[in-house]
């Protein structure tokens, strides 16, 4: 079926549940989407999508460092370690930054199905695949689950554009990882730079430029010049956050604001020569004097 394009009637029903995110709170915004599909059709997904495609993505070295989310081999807890050392490597350098971390409000039920595919034919996707997988979602027939049991009508791409790439299924954390790796993380990158940390002899320096687990993504900006000033500094984060949701936003995403914050990092001297960090009141102060 797959290698000719093929969909039996019953892949094309997916049944659509919404779980809580936090126990008994149901607002719709606090509700998490998953579909359920077909055991044969997800085992196919799950081994095209989630085995194959990643395992060609770091076989030809397509995996950018930056992401640790669906990658073989790295836990949740590496980027949480690599931003506590990053911390350490502030401090111990005297060294002005700007941390932007952000959250993407439900990327996979946002995804451009027909960008998000061609991104994962870039990576290594069959063609058949790719083509299977957009038939797929385009004679889908969503039907809604509730407490009183499957309701019997539904909806589907034939009638409306839906986005999405079937929360749930066992493609859908390795198409993430497509849009992340080309449409997100290697734009960024070719577009800012960052002084970054530099080794002991200062001959050379690696690039800080972010850190992502799926969609949770920390943009770093760290200098080595004390001389900057506060404004050029919020202007330069300013620019990165608003160039990384442009680039969310033409995936078909947007940045969850409720989960997006940020750190200012400055430094004083005093009259003894010993740096401080300045504090949360002091930046604030310096912050209204700019408005």
């Amino acid at each position: 079926c797959m290698e000719n394009n093929l969909l039996l009637q019953r892949w094309k029903e997916i049944i659509q549940v919404m779980l809580c995110k936090s126990p008994g709170n149901y607002r719709l915004d606090k509700l998490r989407v998953i579909q359920l599909l077909e055991a044969d059709l997800n085992m196919y997904l799950q081994l095209i999508w989630s085995k194959q495609l990643v395992h060609t993505t770091i076989e030809y070295k397509l995996f950018a460092p930056e992401q640790f989310g669906n990658k073989p081999g790295t836990f949740g807890s590496s980027p949480a370690s690599l931003k506590n050392l990053s911390f350490d490597h502030i401090r111990l350098l005297r060294a002005p930054a700007t941390v932007f971390n952000n959250d993407a409000k439900a990327c996979c039920d946002r995804i451009i199905p027909h960008f998000s595919q061609l991104c994962c034919h870039r990576l290594g996707l069959p063609r058949e695949s790719m083509d299977f997988m957009i038939n797929f979602l385009r004679q889908a027939q969503y039907k809604i689950k509730t407490i009183y049991g499957v309701h019997h009508r539904y909806y589907s791409n034939i009638t409306e554009t839906i986005y999405g790439v079937l929360q749930g299924s066992g493609s859908a954390p390795s198409t993430w990882l497509a849009v992340s790796l080309l449409l997100l993380i290697e734009a960024y990158k070719k577009k800012f730079k960052s002084d970054g940390f530099p080794n002991p002899t200062h001959d050379d320096y690696i690039q800080k430029l972010l850190d992502a687990f799926v969609d949770d993504t920390d943009l770093w900006d760290v200098l080595t010049d004390n001389n900057i000033t506060l404004e050029e500094q919020v202007t330069r984060m300013t620019r990165r956050a608003q160039y990384w949701a442009d680039l969310l936003f033409a995936t078909g995403g947007k940045l969850n604001y409720d989960k997006c914050y940020w750190y200012l990092i400055r430094w004083k001297w005093d009259d003894n020569g010993q740096p401080h960090m300045l504090t949360s009141d002091e930046l604030l102060a310096s912050i209204k004097l700019l408005s």
